[in-house]
């Protein structure tokens, strides 16, 4: 997972993290432990950030998928 591409979205879309959690309901602090890489979320959660950062297809790749493999394979 790419965090500060995940960070800067938050930022663009919301201006702050707490913002961000307010919008999708989240404890500010289960934001803040995502974007330090201390959270990993589940599908469900994925699928709650997708949508709040209205991420298309590319986006959602380069903050959830930033190596297509973890073996380097293409």
């Amino acid at each position: 997972m790419n965090l500060g591409k995940l960070k800067g979205e938050i930022i663009a879309n919301y201006g702050s993290q707490k913002a961000f959690a307010q919008h999708i309901g989240w404890p500010q602090n289960k934001v803040c432990r995502l974007v330090a890489g201390k959270y990993k979320p589940d599908t469900d959660d994925v699928d709650i950030i997708v949508k709040a950062l209205n991420l298309d297809k590319d986006g959602f790749l380069a903050v959830f998928l930033p190596i297509a493999s973890p073996n380097g394979d293409k």
